[in-house]
């Protein structure tokens, strides 16, 4: 089912359709944290084979240190903007 319409009714045409179950199929053969391949990474002889590299978002960095010393209120959604200033520092 596609936006609510069945077989080949609808404004999807059969690639786009075809497509979107593709996507589906990919997407299911992930890891859901760190979307690497089911298949390779739940192989316990694989053991071993991954390392960690870190790196650092400024926004996501932003966006964390404020969620960490302010509470949200419910149903508040929270994203993170260019500080207009940010062009007048340059």
């Amino acid at each position: 089912m596609f936006l609510g319409q069945r077989g080949d009714e609808g404004p999807w045409a059969a690639r786009d359709r075809e497509l979107a179950k593709a996507l589906d199929l990919y997407e299911g053969s992930l890891c859901k944290d760190c979307s690497h391949s089911v298949h390779e990474t739940y192989d316990p002889d694989r053991e071993g084979w991954y390392t960690v590299e870190v790196e650092t978002c400024a926004a996501c960095r932003a966006k964390d240190l404020h969620d960490r010393d302010h509470k949200a209120e419910p149903g508040e959604k929270r994203y993170v903007v260019l500080d207009p200033a940010y062009g007048q520092r340059s």
